[in-house]
């Protein structure tokens, strides 16, 4: 079913006055950003609703309405249990353990970026800082090219017809508004428009969810339509059609893998820790935390939720979805013999959004207006700390330290790296290299690969020096890169992996749990090696620790538990 013109006017009507909105907030933010304190961090003045409503913000964008329904459809209902991880440990877990401390080293050091906080605590601008600084800005864009990819498949549903073109107006679009907004007002920006976008998203997700329910029949209609196109659909299940609703099971890896990187791969990403350097105080850190617990465990769990929503509509809604996504084809599709693109699971949301029995077509307009705005401001985010990575961390406090830029300087350069990096990310975009979640969690994975450690570690822990926080992220880097290449399956690009997934060996082989190399995330394996590593080269390295009396002045400013 096809949206009809009524549908498209409650879309264009919504995006607009978004829209408005966005310009309205950057004229407000662009009074308040007058140095590149404000530009960065909104001069650390934000508090409690603003703090949680912007982590959860900036947790979730388009990839999850694209990639989490289609693993829960393709993989099994365990999939939803990763939202008790991405609640519990990714929100929770991070403000209790990162919060705060994170809120006060990065003020006490005047961090304003993740490779300041790193080169500053660790004393080294020469190395960590510049290194740091591409590292980000590269894995970021990567990030960003993976939200555009995804929410012009959402807008390419709009236009059926229309193609390639319509899908590279739609990437072009979102670069677009984008840049605009953010050069204007930075994080003021940014973090304001969170809220405009919270509204949207939780409104068109629950509507989702109740909707396609009710058309179901409950949970007992939902269980009883999956068992039978269970048996009809084709493996991993249709041999034990029960093994989808039970955990574990022969696909479990996968999950334990996307469960971790979508949990612990926030702690280290910078677009999520630098929401604590804007909090105002330790009470926006304390009950941020409740605000942020809340909406993202209702985004998450819906997110995850709306895959077995969709597979539960009616007996045979597997072969729907397939022939769904064979007559709507993005310009980088890789098929099977039948025609039907490899990514088929990836369209489980704008198929279940264009059901007309599932929703009236007006709210799936609506909703998908608030998923545009949801990716445009974890977009921002990304742009944020990849412009600030380049133009302050690789240059003005790296490579040209010596040279005395001006804040004035680098602020101007900054906006010049928004526009450049968001030309970059929309170019990739129109031809990515993987299918799009994966190109998002190996962008996780990476970042978290070279910050993680010497980050959690040099907020608890004083032994650490600056030869292995530089060592140890780049190698754990490599291994991270390497795996993806030569064994994640989900490439789009010709002749990757280097090695394909018939060609590999089980890891593991039970009949409930069974692991290719391939199944193993590269978060996973770059993360045990960057662990043993920081503290093995730590250890041997003394003469990389920072000065005793720096770290002893740093650590009890760092511990007290004042709300200043």
């Amino acid at each position: 079913m096809a949206f009809g013109p009524e549908d498209m006017a409650v879309f264009w009507v919504v995006f607009i006055a978004y829209l408005v909105g966005l310009a309205l907030i950057g004229v407000y933010s662009k009074k308040r950003t007058k140095s590149i304190q404000d530009f960065m961090v909104a001069n650390r003045s934000i508090g409690a609703v603003l703090t949680g409503l912007s982590y959860g913000a900036t947790y979730f964008s388009a990839v999850l309405f694209i990639g989490c329904p289609g693993l829960t459809w393709m993989l099994g209902s365990q999939w939803v249990l990763v939202t008790v991880m991405n609640m519990g440990f990714g929100t929770v877990g991070a403000f209790l353990i990162l919060g705060n401390r994170t809120r006060r080293m990065a003020g006490h050091l005047g961090a304003l970026t993740m490779p300041e906080l790193l080169a500053k605590r660790y004393q080294d601008d020469k190395l960590i800082r510049p290194t740091t600084g591409i590292v980000l800005a590269v894995f970021q864009t990567i990030y960003l090219v993976s939200i555009f990819t995804g929410l012009a498949l959402l807008l390419v549903i709009l236009f059926p017809g229309i193609g390639q073109t319509a899908y590279i107006i739609a990437v072009i679009l979102c670069g677009s508004i984008t840049a605009i907004y953010l050069i204007i007002g930075g994080s003021h920006s940014a973090i304001l428009s969170d809220l405009l976008e919270s509204v949207l998203m939780l409104f068109g997700l629950l509507t989702l969810i109740i909707a396609g329910m009710v058309t179901a029949g409950g949970i007992v209609g939902l269980n009883a339509n999956i068992a039978g196109d269970l048996a009809i659909a084709g493996p991993p299940f249709n041999t034990s059609p029960d093994a989808w609703f039970l955990f574990p099971n022969a696909v479990s890896m996968s999950f334990i893998g996307m469960g971790l990187v979508t949990t612990f791969g926030t702690w280290g990403s910078p677009q999520m820790s630098t929401r604590f350097f804007a909090a105002k105080s330790r009470r926006s850190v304390r009950y941020g935390m409740l605000i942020a617990a809340l909406w993202v465990f209702v985004v998450s769990f819906c997110a995850w939720f709306a895959g077995y929503v969709g597979r539960g509509q009616f007996v045979g809604s597997t072969a729907d979805l397939k022939t769904f996504a064979k007559e709507n084809l993005l310009p980088w599709s890789i098929v099977d013999g039948s025609g039907v693109p490899t990514n088929w699971y990836e369209y489980a949301m704008p198929w279940l959004l264009t059901e007309g029995d599932v929703m009236p077509l007006w709210i799936a307009a609506l909703f998908l207006a608030g998923t545009t705005a949801g990716s445009l401001t974890t977009g921002e985010k990304l742009i944020l700390v990849a412009s600030g990575s380049i133009s302050r961390d690789f240059y003005q406090q790296g490579i040209a330290i010596k040279k005395n830029v001006s804040d004035e300087k680098t602020l101007k350069l900054t906006r010049i790296c928004v526009v450049g990096i968001v030309v970059v990310a929309v170019i990739l975009a129109i031809n990515p290299p993987a299918t799009i979640l994966d190109l998002c969690m190996f962008s996780w994975a990476s970042l978290n690969a070279f910050t993680l450690i010497p980050f959690i570690a040099g907020l608890y822990w004083k032994g650490g020096t600056r030869r292995a926080a530089l060592i140890s992220g780049l190698i754990a880097l490599a291994v991270a890169v390497i795996w993806f290449v030569t064994f994640n399956p989900k490439w789009t690009t010709p002749g990757l992996p280097l090695v394909p997934k018939a060609a590999q060996q089980y890891i593991i082989n039970t009949p409930w749990f069974k692991a290719l190399p391939g199944d193993i995330h590269e978060f996973i394996v770059s993360q045990l090696v960057a662990i043993p590593s920081f503290f093995i080269i730590s250890l041997i390295d003394r003469k990389g620790k920072p000065d005793r009396e720096f770290l002893n002045k740093l650590f009890a400013h760092i511990k007290q538990d004042t709300d200043e």
